[in-house]
């Protein structure tokens, strides 16, 4: 059987310098926020407001509170990973981007993948990828770290990635000002067509897989990929 044995790792340096970038944009954002709500709610108390002007500042306060649980969310994901004995890097790599017929026409493209020569949990960014790209890849590596992601050679994204798990990152690169409208099974790009639609993750293995690991070590190998379950990385 092959699995890695905890031993206290966490992020390399490198991705440390990343964490730290993201962490006090979700500082200075959160901080931001609040000061917000708080002239909201001066102005709502101060009165003199009509309904329709009233309304609207509450669905700005409830719009401005939703992004800092989603904020706080983040932070705490962050938390997660760094309590991990699964190592997780972060490096600059343009290889999945594609270059267009003129400079600044090309496409950035990110990645998220289980290094199978190092055992390390690595997180690509193009060189020009702002902090979406980077949440968004995170997303994965937290998906990873809690049984909802697989890394492999499948085309189907067999046993765990599915198309749900790009929903989620999506979802959180919206909201470090990624691309927009990318959130249902319908709208994902056309990249993510072969992936199996999901949800599919560790918690629904029957019992005796997920409790057993050498039944573990089968689907890894049977499926040629990476996952973790009950804090214990298994590849094939």
């Amino acid at each position: 059987m092959r699995f890695i044995d905890p031993d206290g790792r966490d992020f390399t340096d490198r991705a440390w310098d990343q964490i730290i970038k993201l962490s006090k944009d979700i500082s200075m954002r959160m901080w931001d926020n609040l000061e917000k709500i708080k002239n909201l709610n001066n102005e709502i108390s101060a009165g003199g407001l009509s309904t329709k002007q009233l309304r609207k500042k509450r669905n700005e306060i409830n719009k401005l509170q939703n992004e800092n649980r989603g904020l706080v969310t983040t932070r705490d994901e962050f938390r997660t990973l760094a309590k991990s004995n699964q190592v997780y890097d972060i490096y600059t790599d343009n290889s999945l981007s594609t270059s267009g017929p003129v400079f600044g026409m090309g496409t950035n493209a990110g990645g998220a993948r289980y290094n199978f020569s190092n055992g390390n949990f690595d997180i690509l960014l193009p060189s020009s990828g702002g902090l979406s790209f980077l949440a968004h890849e995170l997303k994965h590596a937290y998906q990873f770290e809690t049984g909802n992601f697989s890394s492999g050679y499948m085309i189907n994204g067999s046993p765990f990635y599915d198309k749900h798990d790009e929903i989620e990152a999506y979802e959180r690169g919206e909201l470090f000002r990624g691309p927009t409208g990318k959130t249902t099974i319908q709208s994902l790009p056309s990249e993510y067509d072969n992936l199996q639609n999901g949800p599919m993750d560790a918690t629904r293995l029957p019992q005796i897989i997920l409790t057993t690991p050498g039944e573990l070590q089968k689907l890894v190998t049977r499926t040629r990929s990476a996952f973790r379950v009950n804090g214990i990385t298994y590849r094939f």
